[in-house]
């Protein structure tokens, strides 16, 4: 065979090949061809080639593959997407009711429990404030805390009725605060008491006696000087009243002097008898003598209600 001809085969047989080649790369249509318009998943810049809409509208189509229905070709709306991507699920709405109510409840709070608030001082940012915050304020501003100035100076808060707010209580005569701890300061307050004399003795209390008392937290304590004329003799006592109910048996200390009927003062004895008079006698048994008796007394009593 001429050497010309062989070459001229060789070609074509060569270009058929290329043909082949080329076919085989390209993607086939159903119907059968090539379809120059077709989106490809192995073709970059596709997509980048077509003409932009740079201000989507609502209903505007996007082609998914729908995950729910075996990745199926489907449509969707813009709308759909944006409605979608706006919704959720966790979150509180000021249109929706419901949804606190919904959400597991904490009854016993804690300090550092927190609120959720929008600032009013703050163009209603939202912040974060603890619970022991909104209480200490609430407190404050109901009861009329926040109003009250420092008074530099040891005070007690109290509810003043008539106003309607809480006030600075002042401490006055007889009382004092030290530290903590309110603390009574006594005076002494003036008592006229009744006297009289064991069986047939007469006693009568004469108008220049002194006698007084004080009482602090549960004890009373009496002080007297009775100038008394005493009629009729007996070793027994002279029955004297103190002003308040005292703890009979339990006396915590008396000291009680005596100067009968021109005699040298004596030390006396006194009893706390249960009908809370004072049993106050001579020492030794000694009668008492007929004229001025003078009686000297100091004594420290727990009260009854002890």
């Amino acid at each position: 065979m001429d050497s010309e001809l062989l070459k001229k085969l060789s070609k074509e047989i060569q270009d058929l090949k290329s043909e082949v080649m080329e076919l085989r790369r390209r993607p086939l249509p159903l119907g059968g061809g090539t379809d120059e318009n077709a989106i490809h998943d192995n073709v970059s810049g596709e997509i980048a080639a077509i003409t932009e809409k740079v201000i989507p509208a609502n209903n505007d189509l996007f082609l998914i593959e729908d995950s729910a229905a075996s990745n199926a070709k489907r449509r969707v709306k813009l709308s759909s997407i944006r409605n979608h991507e706006a919704t959720d699920p966790n979150a509180i709405h000021d249109n929706v009711a419901g949804e606190i109510a919904a959400i597991t409840e904490k009854t016993s709070l804690a300090d550092n429990d927190l609120v959720l608030i929008e600032d009013s001082a703050a163009s209603n940012a939202k912040k974060r404030s603890k619970i022991s915050t909104i209480a200490n304020r609430i407190f404050a501003s109901l009861l009329g805390l926040n109003n009250l100035t420092d008074p530099n100076a040891d005070r007690i808060l109290f509810w003043d009725d008539s106003a309607g707010a809480l006030k600075w209580l002042t401490v006055s005569t007889g009382l004092s605060l030290s530290g903590t701890t309110l603390i009574t300061s006594p005076t002494w307050s003036n008592y006229t008491p009744s006297v009289s004399g064991y069986q047939s003795m007469t006693v009568s209390l004469k108008s220049n006696s002194f006698c007084k008392y004080k009482t602090q937290g549960d004890e009373i304590t009496i002080a007297f000087l009775l100038q008394v004329t005493t009629g009729g003799t007996a070793s027994r006592g002279i029955f004297v009243n103190i002003p308040v109910t005292m703890n009979t048996s339990n006396p915590q200390s008396m000291t009680a002097m005596v100067y009968s009927a021109g005699t040298d003062w004596y030390p006396g004895v006194c009893f706390a008898l249960t009908n809370g008079n004072l049993d106050i006698r001579r020492p030794g048994g000694v009668s008492w003598g007929i004229g001025t008796t003078y009686i000297a007394l100091h004594a420290t009593f727990l009260t009854a209600g002890v």
